[in-house]
């Protein structure tokens, strides 16, 4: 009987130090795991790292079963949650660009206007300056709003606050 190969997602966090993605890399390919997806980090001095590993059951059980060695040996958080099959949604990219004074609140503003409209954001990267800071948020817009509706309620919100903004596609 064939194995059957699944999903799982290893999250990793901590000091960042050269070698951790060979490291990491090096234990999945000697216990036969694969790698489809990963996105990192790095935070003034810290790492954050999550990977979508493919395998089948016997093989991501192994990994999960000797991870607290490697974890231990790397002085990093380690850890395995279960995939999730989230079906596509049917919507459009956007990427909504800010900058500006440092306004207190900005990105709480903007993540609660799109929770009250149903769009879930799926990047976020801030970056703060002197000058101010500089917001980018990744989402997918439900195909049933229009987009003019979304920049009416964002010009709104963000008008006041004297941000600069650019909502685009992709």
């Amino acid at each position: 009987m064939p194995h059957v190969e699944q999903h799982t997602v290893l999250i990793a966090t901590g000091q960042d130090q050269p070698g951790i993605l060979d490291e990491i890399t090096k234990y999945l390919l000697e216990h036969g795991a694969n790698i489809d997806e990963i996105t990192t980090t790095n935070l003034r001095g810290y790492v954050s790292l999550m990977m979508l590993v493919r395998s089948d059951r016997p093989t991501l059980a192994a990994v999960q079963q000797n991870l607290p060695a490697l974890q231990s040996r790397m002085g990093l958080m380690l850890s395995l949650l279960p995939a999730i099959d989230v079906p596509d949604m049917p919507g459009h990219h956007y990427t909504l660009l800010l900058s500006g004074g440092d306004e207190t609140g900005t990105l709480r503003k903007v993540s609660h206007l799109m929770r009250a409209l149903g769009i879930n954001i799926q990047q976020v990267g801030t970056k703060s300056a002197k000058q101010g800071f500089q917001l980018t948020l990744g989402f997918l817009i439900p195909r049933e709003m229009p987009v003019t509706n979304l920049r009416e309620y964002l010009d709104q919100l963000l008008s006041p606050l004297k941000v600069r903004w650019e909502l685009s596609p992709g």
